[in-house]
């Protein structure tokens, strides 16, 4: 809010949503108790504050600062030099922080003490050396866990440039594959990468996900798909030409925003798990190019989008008619 009153020559720029934190010096404090400076006037003499104000463009060259009762003259000269007695952060509370020094021409009235401290702080931030600056991770903690793992269940495969076994920073270090909203990870886009593994058991945290694209890879090993999917948001859905066997996981059924399921060209086998009632906005099913068997799930029926159905090059048998109302353009 500061940084709006400042002159545009001189306003300090913030990148969000990094937040950045300094650890002020011992000798910025009496840059900031500038409170009874020539600049607002504020010059204690025998124990009462008598206020002066100053003529416009007058400039101030020095701060005088009185601590304790003894006046003591800070230079510019000497603002790189440690004080010989320095106020302590409760002395500044009871003092207050006023604006030390003028910018320019000053306003009738007083001056900007907001915009003049804020200055006076990154000055103290960036001049001298021993000032911290910390910034913030941007990824939810949960996303970055279930990255963390899932990375692990990939044999941790060092094509995939910025990941880690711990830690990091998926959407502020722009992670490969990557797509964030803010600090949630959104999408998760790895396909044709020479992957292998598996999936990671703790993906169904992640509630912000919308795609998952792992597709042409050499994922499973014959191994099932991990049940525990994410569902809350997710959209789409391709782990095709992988190696992935065993049935349907159940946790589809409950992907009630589930748009496009590609699983063809994997080693799926045994009965088609019935995971399509309650998925009344998916158009597009690919499962062909498996080993499933048996009759259509009555769920098919209640697809009531769906535009594109491949179930080719499977050991399908009985009848088709769960099919006929279906608004398909594609079979």
């Amino acid at each position: 809010g500061f940084s709006s009153r400042l002159r545009p020559s001189i306003r300090p720029t913030l990148l969000s949503p990094h937040l950045v934190r300094c650890q002020l010096l011992p000798c910025c404090f009496p840059l900031l108790l500038g409170s009874r400076t020539r600049a607002h006037g504020g010059l204690k003499k025998g124990g009462a504050t008598q206020q002066r104000r100053h003529k416009p463009n007058q400039s101030v060259s020095r701060t005088r600062l009185e601590i304790g009762g003894a006046k003591k003259r800070v230079g510019r000269a000497s603002l790189g030099q440690q004080p010989k007695r320095v106020p302590t952060p409760s002395a500044l509370r009871e003092e207050g922080i006023w604006c030390g020094r003028e910018m320019g021409t000053r306003r009738r009235g007083g001056g900007m003490p907001g915009a003049a401290s804020l200055l006076l702080l990154a000055c103290c931030c960036s001049v001298w050396p021993r000032a911290q600056i910390l910034v913030a991770a941007t990824t939810d903690a949960t996303d970055l866990t279930a990255l963390n793992t899932l990375f692990t269940s990939l044999n941790s495969p060092g094509q995939l440039k910025g990941w880690q076994v711990n830690g990091g920073d998926p959407c502020g270090e722009s992670w490969q594959g990557i797509t964030c909203s803010g600090s949630s990870v959104t999408a998760i886009k790895l396909p044709s990468l020479g992957l292998s593994g598996n999936l990671g058991y703790n993906m169904n945290t992640m509630s912000s996900l919308v795609e998952i694209d792992m597709s042409q890879n050499s994922l499973g090993g014959g191994q099932a798909i991990q049940y525990n999917l994410p569902t809350a948001k997710l959209e789409r859905l391709n782990l095709a030409g992988n190696q992935f066997g065993g049935e349907l996981p159940y946790s589809i059924f409950s992907m009630n925003n589930l748009k496009y399921l590609n699983l063809n060209h994997n080693q799926l086998q045994g009965k088609m798990t019935d995971v399509f009632s309650n998925l009344g906005s998916l158009t597009t099913v690919d499962l062909s190019f498996n080993s499933l068997t048996g009759d259509l799930p009555e769920g098919l029926s209640s697809l009531s989008s769906v535009k594109t159905l491949y179930l080719q090059n499977n050991q399908l048998t009985g009848s088709i008619n769960v099919l006929a109302d279906l608004p398909l353009s594609d079979l």
